[in-house]
């Protein structure tokens, strides 16, 4: 998956997990135009109810990213942080994996 080495212009992307066989091409045109191509628009599971957990809606966005910064360099725990960002965002979908990891990334890049 990923960019193609020759023609840098199209990706190949894929579901994870589920083998579900919605598809997508999607290809930039010359001028900044796209050309997007449904392939398949059936889906082989039902709707989430709860979408705690998954990735899309569980990132964090930039303002919650300065919160975490924040309150880490407060030294307060991830459960902590957590309970904050939830207090804040009744609709906040985030998991306490995703806090350890977003620690982990400041902290690598000296953030933290």
């Amino acid at each position: 998956m990923g960019l193609e080495e020759e023609d840098n212009s199209r990706y190949k992307t894929g579901t994870k997990k589920c083998n579900c066989p919605f598809a997508i091409n999607v290809k930039e045109l010359p001028d900044s135009l796209w050309h997007v191509n449904l392939v398949c628009g059936q889906h082989n599971y039902d709707i989430s109810i709860y979408l705690e957990g998954h990735s899309y809606v569980s990132r964090l966005n930039p303002d919650e990213k300065v919160v975490l910064q924040q309150t880490t360099k407060g030294n307060v725990k991830p459960h902590g942080i957590l309970t904050t960002l939830k207090e804040r965002d009744k609709l906040n979908s985030s998991t306490i994996r995703i806090i350890y990891n977003e620690r982990a990334k400041a902290t690598t890049i000296g953030v933290g």
